[in-house]
């Protein structure tokens, strides 16, 4: 291997290692804002009972079945919302990659880190979409 192939192959590795720590960069925020959402839907729920009528219901719902971490369930619900989590890791990968092939490169990684099918879902949309543009 010349000089200029050896080059290569590191700059791609570069490559590889950033978009992996991108991803769980990602991955990460994503788990820590589903958590925020929550507590703090909860919270204006219990003292204030200012929450969106969807929401309200959804807690309401938690707290008739005898939940006692009612936040911790409520971020494992929407952890587990396809929707919302293609809005942030839709928002959020859009922020990282600057075309389409960097954004289905992190997406791919994205979806090496999580198995469960919400997971996959929000990330098989947001590839699916991308693609179309490369």
């Amino acid at each position: 291997m010349n000089e200029k192939e050896q080059l290569k192959k590191l700059a791609q590795e570069l490559d590889e290692a950033s978009i992996r720590e991108k991803a769980h960069e990602l991955a990460s925020w994503v788990e820590s804002a589903v958590s925020d959402m929550a507590y703090e839907q909860h919270r204006e729920w219990e003292e204030r009972g200012w929450v969106a009528p969807e929401q309200k219901e959804h807690l309401d719902r938690l707290k008739a079945e005898g939940v006692i971490d009612i936040p911790g369930r409520y971020a494992d619900d929407l952890y587990n919302d396809a929707g919302l989590l293609r809005d942030l890791l839709g928002d959020r990968i859009y922020d990282y990659g600057k075309t389409p092939a960097d954004r289905i490169a992190i997406a791919e990684a994205l979806k090496s880190l999580r198995s469960f099918t919400a997971w996959q879902e929000a990330l098989d949309r947001l590839i699916s979409g991308w693609r179309e543009r490369v």
